[in-house]
């Protein structure tokens, strides 16, 4: 877990990080705009427990 300007630096850093953003404001990050960040993805907190290892390890696995 990182905020903005750690993220900021280790992405920079490694470009090839996958990112999955884990927000309870889901509705609030379009997904074309995070992208854009190099954010591979986004979980919706209410809903993470389900989804987010799964996400997860797609991003790992360059499925994303």
């Amino acid at each position: 877990m990182a905020d903005s300007p750690r993220l900021s630096r280790e992405k920079t850093a490694m470009p090839r990080l996958p990112i999955v953003l884990c927000t309870i404001f889901f509705t609030d990050v379009p997904e074309r705009e995070s992208q854009k960040f190099g954010i591979r993805a986004v979980v919706d907190k209410s809903n993470a427990g389900a989804q987010f290892v799964g996400v997860v390890e797609d991003a790992l696995n360059n499925k994303l």
